[in-house]
């Protein structure tokens, strides 16, 4: 795919976002060994996007790619998704996130940890998760922390 393609794709992706509230969470354009190129675009809306949202941005932007000619273009496949995992939840708004699995990545050891958030007070936030089967509580304060993401718990 050309840059000039891949500039217009993006204001499209933008411009289809903000008209459906949504969230552009990055957009990659790479070559899959068994897929050939991928334009991937990852979505948010509060961390809790629906297939319906990501449906409807999908309706709204691919007569528009269509229309865009790309001289080089030998086909693509755009992969549209939730992009919930990939985006860092500010550690102010992690009372919405309570009785969630969370990937922690420590400031002082680099260490991603997934925890369970169990509450919010002031400026710690109690979490939990289970070692060797013993369940751990783990306190945190905001300049312990490197990042937090979505996380998820088989």
């Amino acid at each position: 795919m050309n840059e000039s393609f891949l500039q217009k794709a993006e204001e499209i992706f933008h411009q289809a976002a903000i008209k459906l509230s949504l969230e552009v969470v990055s957009i990659k354009n790479y070559n899959d060994p068994e897929m050939g190129k991928v334009l991937e675009v990852l979505l948010d809306h509060d961390y809790n996007i629906t297939m319906e949202e990501i449906e409807a941005f999908t309706d709204m932007v691919n007569p528009l790619l269509d229309e865009i000619a790309d001289d080089d273009n030998e086909g693509y496949i755009l992969d549209i998704a939730s992009g919930a995992s990939e985006k860092k939840i500010p550690f102010e708004k992690l009372s919405s996130f309570v009785e969630q699995w969370l990937d922690v990545k420590l400031k002082e050891s680099g260490e991603v940890k997934t925890l369970f958030l169990d509450e919010v007070k002031d400026d710690t936030a109690k979490f939990h998760c289970f070692i060797k089967g013993k369940r751990t509580k783990v306190l945190l304060k905001e300049q312990d922390v490197l990042s937090i993401k979505m996380g998820y718990k088989a």
